[in-house]
């Protein structure tokens, strides 16, 4: 079951939604609504929560929203057109610095109640899947009072603006028992600049780095080969300009598997597969265990 807060009509105004049959129209600020809700739903809460979504990246229908063609970033517009509720179709315009402005102030405040929340509870909130689409300064933050076991983190994007790729460092992981523990973690709007080896414990993992290095390879190559707990990561490159060093550290390939290399384990019913795809813009580096009866006919790298 999903329920959905929305801004109404009104500057104050809330619709509540489920499943998405509309359920009420209230005159309280859609936060409140869901923040009165969401406090009885943990007061109440008899088992683990098997998705949370915490989204700052629209508080409105994001469907709703285009940019007319003017090239001054003044005269940029949002539309919100409100296409499910007749009584809405109304069309609110509002430029896009006043739209974000809103936005940053909605989710500055947002993400202040839901700490306050966490915080004050006498134990962590157990989240099967965590997804969050927050401001850099925000991804960190409630991670201190949330148990769980996946994690997808997303940027969010302000109207009119560049959808360039920021960089992000996640400090302190050693101290953050949630990440510590994590079975999956996906940053996928973020250049992550935080060491390889804070992820070391991680074993499923997707994230962009600028580029990767020799010290790099041979670290995630050998984790691979001797810690069986992990299980596949997925490295995007911000440049194609790692062809080099990767075939240094790893070799030609010469098995009839392009950029493809089988290396032995300890365990010989598994093995190390690292994939390397270069795309036009970004490149693809993809470390996975898998069984050694997958592995080509002569392909098989002995580790020394």
């Amino acid at each position: 079951m999903f329920v959905i807060y929305e801004e109404g009509e009104k500057e104050k105004s809330c619709v509540i939604s489920k499943n998405p049959v509309k359920l009420i129209k209230t005159d309280e600020h859609f936060l409140d609504a869901f923040f009165n809700d969401f406090e009885h739903i943990l007061e109440n809460q008899k088992s683990k929560l098997t998705d949370l979504i915490i989204g700052m990246d629209s508080f409105t229908k994001s469907e709703g929203y285009i940019s007319s063609p003017l090239s001054k970033f003044q005269s940029i517009f949002s539309h919100l057109l409100c296409y499910r509720f007749p009584k809405f179709e109304k069309v609110l315009t509002i430029s896009a610095l006043e739209r974000n402005r809103q936005h940053t102030k909605n989710s500055s405040r947002m993400m202040a109640k839901f700490e306050a929340i966490l915080k004050s509870r006498t134990v962590p909130l157990e989240v099967k899947n965590l997804r969050l689409t927050v401001f850099e300064s925000q991804i960190f933050g409630i991670l201190r009072f949330i148990r769980t076991k996946s994690l997808k983190g997303y940027r969010t994007l302000q109207f009119g603006l560049s959808e360039k790729k920021d960089t992000l460092a996640l400090g302190s992981i050693s101290k953050c028992e949630t990440l510590k523990n994590m079975e999956y973690l996906g940053i996928y709007d973020f250049v992550m600049t935080n060491p390889i080896s804070d992820f070391l414990n991680i074993p499923e993992l997707l994230l962009i780095r600028g580029s990767i290095s020799r010290d790099d390879i041979l670290i995630i190559k050998q984790a691979f080969i001797t810690n069986p707990r992990l299980k596949k990561w997925n490295l995007e490159l911000g440049n194609s300009e790692g062809d080099e060093v990767i075939y240094e550290v790893l070799g030609r390939t010469f098995n009839g598997q392009p950029n493809k290399w089988f290396f032995e384990t300890p365990n010989f019913k598994e093995t190390l597969s690292i994939h390397y795809t270069k795309r036009p813009t970004y490149t693809n580096i993809v470390f996975t265990r898998i069984n050694l009866i997958d592995v080509p006919k002569n392909a098989l790298i002995r580790c020394e």
